[in-house]
């Protein structure tokens, strides 16, 4: 991993010009639009990369391959868990010189779901993507609670109740 890091360090990430590449487009189509045509629009590719990198993680088959060619170029689950390990610790490291950089990763699923989830998706994510909370359902204020706490009380009421009663809930939030 510390090499991986020092070359992303000297010729950067395939992950992280994915994100910026995701995030440029994501604003332009947004913008495009009538509605939103004059707004201030703010998106952290971070947040959905590192999203989709735990979706890809859970999926097989087609859904997997095109899901790791946006993100990391090439159909590589490890090459994708080295580049999201390793650009959280640069990220982390670097908190000092270029202000704070905290997040909330979440995977929340039904309870009556749980033997459903593979006990190596769940290891995997555990030890692949800091500050993650892992388990079913809980209450709308449980998580917005972990989030508060891990983003030092600067992102707030994220989940609604409504949305608790979805089957699934994938949280990533960056301050």
């Amino acid at each position: 991993l510390q090499r991986h890091i020092q070359n992303i360090i000297k010729n950067g990430s395939v992950l992280s010009r994915s994100m910026t590449k995701l995030g440029s487009n994501l604003v332009k189509q947004i913008s495009s639009t009538g509605k939103h045509k004059n707004d201030n629009i703010v998106v952290s590719p971070y947040s959905i990369a590192i999203a989709l990198s735990m979706a890809a993680l859970a999926c097989t088959g087609e859904a997997r391959v095109e899901l790791l060619q946006n993100l990391v170029k090439q159909d590589d689950i490890e090459l994708l868990k080295v580049e999201v390990a390793a650009l959280q610790i640069l990220m982390l490291e670097r908190n000092s010189t270029c202000g704070k950089f905290r997040h909330a990763n979440g995977l929340y699923f039904e309870k009556a779901m749980e033997y459903l989830v593979n006990d190596e998706y769940l290891q995997t994510i555990s030890s692949h993507f800091a500050n993650t909370q892992i388990g079913p359902i809980k209450s709308a204020d449980d998580i917005n609670t972990f989030i508060d706490t891990q983003t030092t009380g600067m992102i707030k009421d994220v989940v609604t109740k409504e949305l608790v009663v979805v089957k699934e809930i994938l949280v990533e939030v960056v301050e």
